[in-house]
């Protein structure tokens, strides 16, 4: 706007006093103004979208996500009673996380354990089969005095085949299934830990902290796919993304000698297995148990404990290059970067095809 005050200003000088000035000289003078009146209102240059800057808190999210898993457990089977056919089917979730690169995943020893005991599997199979068939039990009571016992009613029941149910779902949403590799005593909360694995290469993993190191009032985020988190109808991104849940340490205690860290952030069904990160985004350590009648009583296995196990299995914690680059990435978006972080980016891609956010941020690099 000043320059253009100074092209108004001059103009009136001029005009004023024709005089002072020959024709040739007076023409030559207003052409230059015009020329400077007209590049001065110039229709400024349009300036490219700006970036959605992230909050600390937000890419250290961001960071964690790729790597948190659902683990997913079940039985199904085929039974005969009476003549007729029955189907009985369960399953369930818990939560997990890469520790290595190369397919090495971290969760509860009681979320794998029920697929590891057929035993435990046929006992609750039973149990489903007994729900099906009273549906076509026309006397309960006779049925009743019959089988007395669930012992006297699983020696009439004819089990055919028996299958178990064990996959991993990545955030991108794939089924991969895996094999436990180690496991622990459910019974012992302070070292209720499970090593599975599955047929993948370049996951993106996380560091595993020193929990010695942990103190009381220590800011954690428990990570992982809660039940009550989930809509059944609905099986879309929301439905593979973890969740978020912040708390405190409240204390640090033993069970069986073995450390574990009471914490505020509520655990629910299903985050059983799911990283407890501090905020550097390090693995403190993973969701236990909680008592559910109470608030503020969640307890997580301590992270020195899953490096026991780490070492028993011949598995070593590594952050991996995926995870590296995409912080590297994160950083350099947040910083106005883009170009740079497409770059990274699109190695990612390469390298983990299977990754659940990268897109996104292609698509907002390559616009800007």
């Amino acid at each position: 706007m000043l320059k253009i005050i100074r092209a108004m200003t001059l103009t009136t000088f001029v005009l004023s006093t024709p005089l002072l000035l020959s024709s040739s000289v007076f023409a030559q003078q207003r052409q230059n103004i015009q020329n400077q009146v007209s590049t001065t209102s110039t229709t400024p240059t349009k300036e490219p979208m700006r970036l959605n800057l992230l909050p600390q808190d937000t890419l250290i999210a961001e960071a964690t996500k790729p790597a948190v898993v659902r683990v997913v457990i079940g039985c199904k089977a085929q039974v005969k009673f009476n003549g007729k056919n029955y189907t009985p089917e369960i399953d369930g979730h818990g939560s997990g996380f890469f520790v290595n690169p190369n397919g090495y995943i971290v969760t509860n020893a009681h979320v794998v354990e029920l697929v590891e005991q057929t035993a435990e599997c046929k006992d609750i199979l039973a149990m489903k089969a007994l729900e099906q068939i009273l549906e076509d039990v026309n006397d309960i009571e006779a049925f009743s005095q019959k089988y007395p016992t669930k012992e006297d009613f699983i020696k009439d029941l004819k089990f055919d085949k028996i299958e178990t149910k064990k996959e991993v779902i990545l955030t991108n949403g794939d089924k991969l299934p895996f094999e436990v590799v180690v496991s622990g005593n459910q019974e012992d909360s302070g070292r209720d830990v499970a090593i599975i694995k599955v047929n993948l290469r370049n996951a993106p993993s996380l560091l595993i902290a020193d929990s010695n190191q942990v103190q009381v009032q220590q800011d954690i985020t428990a990570v992982g796919y809660p039940g009550v988190g989930d809509i059944p109808q609905e099986r879309g991104v929301g439905y593979n993304e973890p969740s978020f849940t912040n708390g405190k340490v409240s204390a640090r205690k033993y069970m069986n000698g073995s450390l574990v860290l009471q914490v505020s952030a509520a655990i629910t069904n299903g985050n059983s297995g799911g990283p407890v990160i501090n905020n550097k985004g390090e693995v403190v350590g993973i969701s236990t148990f909680a008592y559910t009648k109470q608030s503020g009583f969640s307890f997580i296995v301590a992270s020195n404990t899953i490096k026991d196990f780490l070492q028993q299995a011949g598995v070593q914690n590594d952050e991996g290059v995926v995870t590296q680059r995409f912080r590297t990435a994160l950083n350099s978006y947040n910083q106005g970067q883009c170009e740079q972080a497409r770059q990274n980016f699109i190695t990612i891609q390469r390298l983990f095809p299977k990754h659940p956010t990268v897109d996104k941020y292609l698509q907002i690099c390559s616009v800007n």
